[in-house]
């Protein structure tokens, strides 16, 4: 018989060998599928590819919901169980037939007969044993296949048992990461929604403090009204005003500008009187002075003309002394006496 042990992630198989009757081996043979059907059979359910990504091991996960652990452990221990129990079973009835056929060609070897049918049940019996033999050929490969299979399991279960632990320890960090980052928006998301209250007080007040100062408006527009208006006229004439008086000394400009160019013609015609006066009573004071040392004083005239304060020209005159040939010089303080006679006339005024 054969006793299996369940712990997680590892199977432990025992078998404990002893020797079975025939009985056991008729009970045992009866089998609905064959040797070989089975095999494939299993190989095709238990042949998998190894995860590599979260979609597999959902669908193995799946699977292993479907139908767990412990009923694929089960029946697989209970049909390698049956397929020890048939090779011993056959080998046990083996070696009896060998024993059968040993005594029988050594009690019935004087009979041609019996021996002839012994003989055909020998080899009846040799061709059963060759079937045998085959069988538990095919039972030791399926015996091998399905220890393969069962290492297969219990590694690629020890590797989704890893992928799940590392993706439970990745969810939980996700799911830690994701709580702060829900509670941090909570908290924004409270922190936002009490602004958002004061800010619409603030926006609600401001609104009526926006309607009173309209209404204050209109209300000073319309007692305001007609004084705006009547200042609006004033303007207007002001304005109107305005252009008059501009354009009036515009008129004024253009005749004070013709009369001062009146003026500098009659200044000028004044000056060159005044000039001619001034020549004449030159000759008449160069005759009078004749008679002292023969000097003869001849005027120098210059006319400047005041522009600063519009004060129009001045005329002067100023007496410089001619040595005749043959005159002595005079001495410096007589020179400067005699030289300094000037006649300066200014605006009119004769001296």
């Amino acid at each position: 018989s054969l006793f299996y042990t369940y712990e997680p992630f590892k199977l432990v198989f025992t078998v404990d060998h002893h020797f079975m009757g025939p009985s056991s081996y008729r009970k045992a043979r009866p089998a609905s599928v064959s040797s070989s059907g089975f095999h494939s059979q299993q190989r095709r359910r238990l042949t998998y590819s190894q995860p590599t990504s979260i979609e597999s091991l959902e669908t193995f996960n799946g699977d292993m919901t479907r139908r767990s652990e412990k009923e694929i452990l089960q029946a697989l221990n209970d049909r390698f169980a049956g397929y020890i129990d048939k090779v011993r079973n056959l080998e046990m009835h083996n070696r009896n037939l060998e024993a059968e056929a040993a005594a029988l060609r050594q009690s019935q070897a004087g009979r041609i007969s019996v021996g002839e049918h012994y003989e055909r049940e020998l080899n009846d019996l040799r061709g059963l044993l060759q079937q045998l033999t085959g069988e538990k050929t095919r039972a030791a490969l399926e015996h091998e296949h399905l220890e393969e299979d069962i290492q297969h399991l219990r590694v690629r279960l020890e590797d989704e048992a890893r992928s799940r632990e590392e993706l439970e320890a990745r969810l939980s960090d996700a799911a830690r990461s994701n709580q702060d980052a829900i509670r941090g928006s909570q908290e924004e998301i409270a922190e936002y929604r009490r602004q958002l209250q004061g800010r619409t007080i603030e926006l609600e007040t401001l609104r009526g403090a926006k309607e009173s100062l309209e209404r204050q408006r209109m209300e000073s527009e319309d007692r305001h009204q007609d004084d705006i208006n009547s200042l609006q006229e004033t303007i207007n004439q002001l304005d109107n005003e305005l252009k008059t008086t501009k354009w009036e000394m515009a008129s004024q400009l253009r005749d004070y500008q013709e009369l001062l160019n009146v003026k500098m013609a009659l200044d000028i015609e004044i000056a060159a009187y005044r000039f001619a006066r001034v020549k004449v009573q030159t000759s008449f004071l160069l005759f009078r002075h004749s008679y002292q040392r023969f000097s003869i004083f001849l005027p120098s005239v210059v006319l400047k003309q005041e522009a600063a304060g519009g004060r129009g020209e001045s005329l002067c005159v100023r007496w410089q002394p001619v040595h005749l040939p043959g005159e002595q010089d005079l001495s410096p303080h007589q020179s400067k006496k005699r030289g300094d006679l000037r006649h300066c006339d200014r605006g009119g005024t004769d001296g």
